[in-house]
Order: C-alpha cells, then structure tokens, then sequence
C-alpha cells in the first residue's frame, strides 16, 4: 500500500509540481522495493501534454500494486509583447520606423511575433494614417496584439 500520493492536478507549463516520493508499506515485506516511471502522453502543442507519473512497489513474494498520478499540462496564456507603442504624430516624409517589439511567453521559447502596417488615405494627397499592428503567437494558438497609429 502507497502513502504519501501526489494528487492528480492540472497544471499550467510553468507550474508543473515536482515529484513526490511516496513510501510503501507491506505486511511482509518492511521494505518494498519502489520504481517510478513517467509517460508522456503529448496533445496539440509541445506545451499541451498529459505527464504520467508511475510508482510500482513490489514485495519480497513479487507482489506489485501501483499508484500513478495523472498531471494535465496545459498553455493558456498568451505572449507578452514588450511594450504598448503611443500613437504619434508625423508630418510629411518624418514617419518613424515601427518600434522593434519582442515577445517572451512562459511556455514558447520562440513565440511568432507579426508586424503587419496599414496605410489608409487621408482627405488631401499625401496625406494618410499608419496603422501597425504587432501580433504574438505561441505554439499551441494563444495571442495578445498592440496596436499604433501614426497621423
């Protein structure tokens, strides 16, 4: 018999709770011999899984009973972009360059970041309005955007 178990939980990527060490105890035997395994069984992105975690104890007559604590593992949040941009002003030919954001998301090393620029005409030649649109996106679909308007 097991004592000490983890809980099962569901988790996010940066919160997955460390591995327990449950003990055994046996009628018979004072000191089950104890293995632990995991399996992981993965989902619709690197940072969706389930984590099987697989303790065995066997006693000196090579009776087993097992425990396995099930962790879902999941990524719901979205990346974070380094700055909300201000909107601006420019006159004629003195449009700055877009700012050069990044993103950084707990469960994506690499989360995708879009820049995408929109210039719509104004009432007089020449003149119009920017829209930049900054898009980051992880790994299993989660995003958060910024928007600036230069004028």
């Amino acid at each position: 018999m097991f004592n000490n178990t983890p809980p099962d939980a569901a988790v996010s990527c940066q919160s997955i709770p460390p591995t327990a060490t449950p003990g055994a105890t046996d009628n018979c035997d004072p000191n089950p011999l104890i293995l632990f395994s995991t399996d992981t069984i993965n989902q619709s992105c690197p940072a969706t899984y389930t984590l099987k975690r697989i303790w065995k104890a066997t006693d000196v007559c090579n009776n087993e009973t097992q425990y396995i604590q099930t962790i879902s593992v999941s990524d719901t949040e979205a990346p974070l972009l380094s700055e909300d941009p201000s909107d601006l002003s420019a006159a004629c030919g003195g449009v700055p360059d877009a700012p050069l954001l990044t993103a950084t998301d707990a469960c994506d090393p690499f989360p995708q970041l879009d820049l995408t620029v929109d210039s719509i005409p104004g009432t007089c030649p020449g003149n119009y309005r920017l829209n930049r649109v900054w898009t980051a996106t992880d790994w299993c679909g989660n995003s958060s955007t910024v928007a600036q308007q230069v004028v």
